[in-house]
């Protein structure tokens, strides 16, 4: 048991001392760049860039929310159907940008947009689906973005 736990011990030493001399031999690894900061841009351009940004969360709402515009929801209401819908109006997107005291996210952008309920009456459900549809609500929604990286996140 004693000539184990002397074996033990040297063999140890022997990586340890090995382990500091091949790191002693090794070469110094090159310091890690850091990524080059985003060139600054004007609040004018900030302010163009988030519109756009804000345009194309529009398109991906209303391609992603439910019940949409082409797959809306049919209910009982009555004597008849009621189809509805959700949609997002791209043109009545208000956008703005402030400076923040963060290095990380030196931008905030307000995004704030009108989420509007369309309801389609009809007798049956077809008609309900393919019928008028009228605005039954809508719902003002303030969205906080953030500018980091040279580019705006949702």
């Amino acid at each position: 048991m004693k000539k184990q736990a002397t074996i033990l011990t040297l063999l140890a030493l022997l990586l340890l001392t090995f382990s500091a001399s091949a790191l002693a031999a090794a070469p110094a690894k090159p310091a890690a760049k850091k990524p080059a900061a985003a060139p600054a841009k004007s609040m004018e351009e900030l302010n163009t860039t988030l519109a756009a940004f804000a345009q194309v969360c529009a398109r991906e709402m209303n391609e992603s929310i439910l019940p949409c515009k082409a797959k809306k929801e049919v209910l009982p209401a009555g004597d008849g159907f009621l189809a509805r819908y959700i949609e997002v109006d791209a043109s009545r997107i208000d956008t703005h940008v402030v400076k923040s005291d963060s290095s990380v996210v030196p931008y905030i952008g307000y995004m704030t947009y009108t989420e509007t309920w369309f309801h389609c009456r009809g007798k049956t459900r077809e008609e309900a689906l393919n019928a008028d549809c009228t605005e039954a609500g809508s719902k003002q929604i303030q969205e906080l973005i953030k500018y980091m990286g040279g580019k705006w996140t949702y």
